[in-house]
């Protein structure tokens, strides 16, 4: 069987856990007189790897920390502003199709998985032990509430990946091997434009997890 590899990164502006992913294929009833024409169909769940990335701020109190944030925080290249912490993600998928139905001119996926690969930097308040009682609780309040919003971001993540897989078992068959790959192309797009779009939203909902009290001093 042939053997197909793309990959689609997406870099949000800020920041980006765990979902159970489940699928299932029906094939639809054949009319009178006729079969239902299937192929060999192995999914499998999507891939998920995670890395959590710290970098280093030093200060006494909640000024500093601050300084130290602003300038050592992830840099978005894009909007040339640096922010507290940030969720990259990357999705791969690879396929095969059923190569004794491409001999008779039917190209339908028969094998598939699904990459994503996520990316999480946030601060690490170096010496903390310098800092004031109520300045480290502060801090405690606020990398828990910075975290529960990248858990979000990696949650959506999560959940492009699950409607890719869930997707692909609905990519009909064609009559040619760049048809099919043209289908997957277009349906992939579609799904990575929608689910990005999400991210955008719930940033712009939690005010990048202000809401969420992810605010700091």
């Amino acid at each position: 069987p042939k053997t197909i590899r793309r990959r689609e990164d997406r870099q949000l502006s800020q920041q980006k856990v765990y979902l159970m992913f489940a699928r299932a294929y029906i094939c639809p009833a054949a009319s009178p007189g006729r079969r239902c024409l299937t192929s060999s169909i192995a999914p499998r769940r999507p891939v998920f790897e995670q890395q959590v990335e710290n970098y280093n701020i030093r200060g006494r109190n909640s000024t500093e920390l601050r300084a130290a944030m602003n300038t050592k925080g992830p840099l978005d290249k894009k909007l040339d502003k640096r922010f507290d912490a940030r969720t990259d993600w990357a999705i791969g998928w690879t396929y095969k199709w059923d190569q004794s139905l491409a001999e008779k001119g039917i190209y339908r996926l028969s094998q598939w998985t699904i990459q994503l690969k996520v990316k999480v930097i946030l601060p690490h308040w170096e010496n903390s032990r310098d800092g004031l009682p109520f300045e480290r609780r502060r801090w405690q309040v606020y990398e828990a509430c910075l975290q529960l919003h990248e858990a979000g971001h990696v949650k959506l993540a999560e959940r492009t990946a699950a409607a890719l897989d869930e997707a692909f078992p609905t990519i009909r068959f064609f009559s040619s091997r760049d048809k099919l790959e043209e289908a997957v192309r277009v349906r992939a797009q579609k799904i990575l434009s929608k689910h990005t779009a999400y991210h955008l939203d719930y940033d712009r909902r939690t005010r990048h997890g202000k809401t969420q009290g992810a605010r700091f001093p």
